[in-house]
Order: C-alpha cells, then structure tokens, then sequence
C-alpha cells in the first residue's frame, strides 16, 4: 500500500496509515538485522547452518520477500563455498513456495 494523503483530513480508502507505515518499516528494520546476523554467521568457520535456517523461518513479509532474503543468504553461502547450506537454503525458499501454493489452492 502506498500512502496517499487524505482528504479533508480523513484516511481515504487504499491509504496507509501512519501505524501501518510504521509497522511495516519495524519489520523491514527486523528483517535487515537478520539479514546482517545471518551473513555474519556465513561468514564463521564451522556449522552454523542450523542457526542460518532459524533466523530463515524468523523473516518478516511476502514469500516474495523473504525468498529474495534467503536468495542473498545463498549467494553469500557460495562465496564461502558452503554448499550444505546452499543446499539447505535452496529446499527451505522450495518450502515456502509449496506452502505458498497450497494455501492458495485450497
């Protein structure tokens, strides 16, 4: 939703309001802090995939979204060469677009 400024003062319908505004930026706040741990936990030696795949399923948004996250947490995993973990995020953004399509279909 785009903001659209009211009328006389008053929310037209489609508008977003101020709370909604700033709900939607805590969550895109949220979601570049995670986005900065998770690339942070690539980066260390060692297995911290399963801390990655935790902080997958704690991102905020659309599927589109969070797909798009995910994506630049698996091109960070190939710079690092952790192909386990690409693996693993590759079947988690397959998750969220299965679950995605069977919400819609039912």
């Amino acid at each position: 939703l785009a903001w659209t400024p009211a009328v006389d003062g008053e929310d037209t319908p489609g508008s977003a309001t101020d709370e909604e505004l700033l709900l939607r930026d805590k969550g895109q706040d949220g979601n570049n802090m995670l986005k900065t741990q998770m690339m942070k936990e690539v980066r260390k030696p060692g297995k911290g995939a399963d801390r990655v795949l935790d902080m997958l399923g704690e991102l905020k948004g659309g599927t589109q979204e969070r797909a798009a996250l995910a994506k630049d947490i698996r091109k960070e995993a190939l710079r690092f060469k952790r192909h386990k973990l690409v693996a693993q995020i590759d079947s988690w953004i397959q998750g969220q677009y299965s679950s995605e399509n069977a919400y819609s279909s039912s």
